[in-house]
């Protein structure tokens, strides 16, 4: 083993601190802690041809396609509506599966399933695709894709937007928002389209067909409507009142930022925080929602994170002639949410 593959290994693999890279490199730490920034290992971004070469020590079946398109059927719901309003709609994102909070996704199917929605709305991250990330893999991988695969982690999504609408009212629109960690699968197919060699089979019909998400994940079949992160996702409006999207901006003050930018009601995700802003001009007043997220808090590759689990419910009225509605903001602790009076247990 080389000392650069060694190096990878300590801090990649076995998650080490730059102190024990250093005891075990017999150097100093800030000697180790300038190897480590040479590698572009302290970030994010990472050696992606040497992560291959982590790779080589686990055997894979060959005989097994990777990747296969998942079908999953939507189960029939057994409860009933309870809801007043004219319709109701519920948003949720930012579940990374397969570094979820169960207990918090629980939360949300059960207060999903007393509402019977009209409209759900995924605002994306659902699928966390670290395997195919140029970002340093998570340590609970600990770099073997066979533990936890790509099509694992489909399958796991796949199924949990299966539940989502199987909670809903027969008939409600649903809606999928790409989110940056799905549009990671369209990098790739960007990477490809680069390639002089390779880019010839993005454009045979039954290639390209099957290399969409929508068709991997089986959204399509479950009756989502797809939006595209860079490409439609930030211009689907709810009754021309309510911008969806699963955003952009990583600020402190993101709600306000995003509000900003586009003028109009907005709900979004993407910063995994619980946030609301909202401004009043001489048109009207609008505000912007940022609706939490449903993963895990305290993931290895970042020492605190200033993230809370959330989702948020919308309540619709229509007054003569015109969409009104009303949030919720979902805010759920270690598994548990008060809502309407009723304790939510995950």
């Amino acid at each position: 083993m080389t000392a650069e593959e060694r190096l990878a290994r300590l801090w990649l693999v076995e998650g080490k601190t730059v102190r024990e890279v250093a005891d075990e490199l017999e150097i100093s730490k800030s000697a180790a802690h300038r190897l480590i920034k040479r590698f572009r290992w302290d970030g994010h971004k990472g050696d992606t041809t040497l992560y291959a070469s982590l790779y080589r020590d686990y055997e894979y079946d060959d005989q097994a396609p990777m990747l296969r398109p998942i079908e999953v059927k939507i189960p029939k719901r057994t409860t009933a509506k309870i809801s007043s309003a004219d319709q109701v709609s519920v948003h949720w994102g930012d579940t990374h599966f397969p570094f979820q909070d169960q207990a918090s996704i629980n939360v949300l199917y059960e207060i999903t399933s007393r509402l019977e929605p009209d409209t759900i709305v995924c605002h994306g991250d659902v699928a966390d695709m670290w395997q195919i990330s140029d970002h340093r893999p998570p340590v609970e991988t600990s770099l073997k894709p066979h533990q936890i695969s790509l099509q694992d982690t489909l399958q796991q999504s796949a199924e949990h937007l299966a539940q989502m609408a199987s909670l809903a009212k027969n008939g409600a629109e649903k809606y999928f928002l790409e989110g940056n960690h799905e549009e990671r699968w369209t990098r790739l197919l960007a990477d490809i389209q680069r390639n002089p060699k390779l880019r010839h089979l993005l454009f045979i019909p039954a290639i390209s067909e099957v290399l969409t998400m929508p068709y991997l994940i089986g959204t399509d079949k479950m009756g989502y409507s797809y939006a595209p992160y860079y490409s439609g996702g930030d211009k689907i409006v709810l009754k021309d009142r309510l911008l969806i999207m699963h955003g952009y901006k990583a600020t402190m003050w993101a709600s306000r930022a995003t509000l900003s930018d586009y003028g109009k009601s907005v709900i979004f995700g993407h910063t995994h925080r619980i946030q609301s802003f909202t401004k009043r001009d001489l048109v009207g007043t609008i505000a912007a929602w940022n609706m939490g997220c449903l993963c895990d808090l305290d993931p290895s590759w970042r020492q605190h994170t200033n993230w809370a689990h959330g989702f948020t419910v919308v309540t619709w009225k229509k007054i003569d002639g015109e969409w009104f509605f009303n949030t919720e903001q979902i805010r759920i602790h270690d598994g548990k949410a008060l809502w309407r009076d009723n304790l939510i247990k995950g």
